[in-house]
């Protein structure tokens, strides 16, 4: 990724449903950053269970306006499109780099 590039959008998939995870604004960052600080604390907890929904809200909601958290309560998932979804979400956000990107001077 070049510097200052946004990063590339994603497709996630939850409830058998495809969503486009696209670059956030400063607003939704805002929200997804501290709450991806609360789920390192503990992803399974009661605690780290919202924080996942405000997560998934902030990212989608500006494209998804019906993407709520009572949406989120009534779809069906399993931790395994919960995870691989949130993994998007980091990379999309910028927290994590994507994949298959070396780090700045580093050769394949």
């Amino acid at each position: 990724m070049q510097p200052n590039a946004f990063p590339a959008s994603e497709t996630i998939t939850l409830g058998g449903c495809k969503y486009e995870v696209n670059p956030m604004t400063w607003g939704q960052l805002a929200v997804v950053m501290p709450s991806f600080v609360e789920c390192a604390r503990g992803m399974y907890s009661a605690e780290g269970s919202a924080a996942l929904k405000r997560i998934f809200v902030a990212a989608l909601g500006r494209d998804y306006p019906d993407f709520t958290e009572a949406f989120l309560d009534g779809l069906v998932v399993t931790p395994t499109e919960i995870n691989a979804a949130a993994d998007a979400i980091a990379r999309v956000s910028g927290l994590v780099k994507p994949q298959g990107e070396a780090e700045a001077g580093v050769s394949p």
